[in-house]
């Protein structure tokens, strides 16, 4: 990629430009699905936080975006801020631009400032989409991000999105869920190394597999079952929620 990524002058986490399209994703998602986020009592209120998802779908990002309670700042390929005006739209959304097989400092910088405020940032520790919805290893640097920062880690699994292939999947209001964890404690280790940033990652990792359904594993599926991980049943079957752990889009804030 050629020239200087486009990006606010300092690194930005909610604002009225993330504001604007988390509410028009919201807005459209209450007709065109059956949305809704689960272990909201997992999220803490206030203070740092890292979230690390799965990736299947382009609709993971704007999906986690509309449920999640708290203004998130993604980190997100390089490749979405081409053409130009998209990438400053993206950067004033508080996207933060990663090139993909590389360690960038200045988008480690970004995050890092990000969590320093107090404020949330959202990973995909998998470093790629994987369309049939089964995990890939995690990247280390979802570790280097946690042992730097020593914020806690939400580990979260977005379930649905896998299906949503062409615009007729979309008749028939599927359902589309962001499952939460238990949080992860908060680990600082700033002068850890590589063998240890991966280690961090697939404990990050481990922790989504044990929300997503046995077949969605993937390499981490062996070790969700020996951690005692419970089956979880397809998101088709589940029943209407009824708890308050649970969040429809159309009670949501």
């Amino acid at each position: 990629m050629r020239g200087q990524l486009p990006l606010a002058p300092t690194p930005i986490c909610g604002g009225p430009v993330y504001s604007l399209g988390r509410w028009v994703i919201a807005s459209w998602l209450r007709g065109a699905a059956r949305a809704r986020l689960e272990g909201r009592e997992h999220i803490p209120a206030t203070g740092p936080l890292l979230v690390a998802a799965n990736h299947v779908s382009d609709l993971d990002p704007p999906l986690l975006a509309a449920l999640f309670p708290r203004p998130l700042a993604f980190m997100g390929k390089a490749e979405l801020f081409e053409p130009r005006w998209l990438g400053w739209l993206f950067a004033y959304a508080g996207v933060i631009p990663v090139r993909r097989g590389a360690t960038e400092r200045r988008s480690l910088d970004r995050a890092l400032a990000v969590l320093a405020r107090g404020q949330a940032v959202a990973v995909f520790p998998e470093g790629t989409r994987y369309a049939s919805g089964v995990l890939g290893r995690a990247h280390p640097g979802v570790g280097l991000l946690a042992a730097r920062s020593g914020a806690p880690v939400l580990p979260v699994a977005i379930l649905g999105t896998e299906r949503i292939v062409t615009i007729g999947d979309w008749l028939r209001r599927p359902w589309l869920i962001v499952r939460c964890g238990p949080l992860l404690p908060g680990e600082a280790a700033p002068r850890a190394g590589s063998a240890y940033y991966q280690r961090r990652a697939d404990e990050i990792m481990l922790a989504i597999a044990r929300l997503l359904p046995p077949r969605q594993r993937g390499v981490y599926a062996a070790a969700a079952r020996t951690a005692g991980a419970v089956a979880l049943q397809d998101q088709e079957a589940v029943p209407e929620p009824q708890s308050t752990g649970r969040t429809r889009m159309d009670q949501h804030p």
